[in-house]
């Protein structure tokens, strides 16, 4: 890379010993790695060469680039995220049904029919109503008290329905959590793995200036 009496700066490369990497092919992905940051827009945007001759190296960038490409397709499908959206939609048109079954519930239907069935039944013992207008304010007051308990039956089905989407929201996102922390982790081992092979093969292949200075071939 250089000849004798040359001008060098320290970091300078002199030389390369012979081995199977193409040095252009090293250098540059150090450079690319260097200006590299593991953030959710970078690994986005992002997109190093797959085919490139890197030796030594080779395995550790493939190990990256399977890491990078997995965390990026976790961004991109964000399959919890719509899990959550599709959780927190149910769980809103349950609130709205418990609403308006809370709303039925309304107790001045059953409170009208237990007036009126008190009524019939004063009538009906002063002899002044038949027993059959008497008979049918009872059934009514029956039938008001058994609607009464069903929807009760269902309000507390709903309800419990809803606290069941509310934890399911809360564990889906504590997964998406941990399945992000994990994704991330892989790609910054991959990533320090990769930058230490980088340094092992200079160390072993690269012949660089240690200063400033004129070059000498003795």
């Amino acid at each position: 890379y250089r000849h004798d009496r040359d001008s060098v700066r320290a970091g300078d490369i002199i030389a390369v010993l012979d081995n199977p990497a193409v040095t252009a092919d090293v250098l540059a992905l150090k450079e690319e790695l260097a200006a590299f940051t593991v953030t959710d827009s970078w690994v986005r945007a992002v997109r190093f060469p797959e085919k490139r001759a890197l030796g030594s190296i080779q395995t550790a960038y493939a190990s990256f680039l399977r890491s990078l490409t997995d965390y990026r397709n976790f961004l991109a499908l964000d399959l919890y995220r719509q899990k959550l959206e599709a959780t927190a939609r149910e769980l809103k048109e349950y609130r709205t049904y418990i609403g308006h079954l809370q709303r039925q519930g309304d107790k001045r239907q059953s409170t009208i029919a237990e007036t009126v069935h008190a009524r019939e039944k004063g009538l009906y013992e002063s002899g002044l109503t038949a027993k059959a207008e008497y008979e049918k304010a009872q059934q009514e007051l029956l039938s008001k008290r058994q609607g009464t308990e069903q929807l009760m039956t269902s309000l507390s089905t709903a309800r419990i329905q809803k606290a069941q989407l509310e934890q399911s929201l809360i564990e889906t996102e504590m997964e998406r959590e941990r399945e992000e922390n994990t994704q991330l982790t892989a790609l910054k081992a991959a990533l320090g793995e990769l930058k230490t092979q980088i340094g092992d093969w200079e160390l072993s292949f690269l012949f660089v200036s240690p200063a400033e200075g004129i070059l000498s071939y003795n």
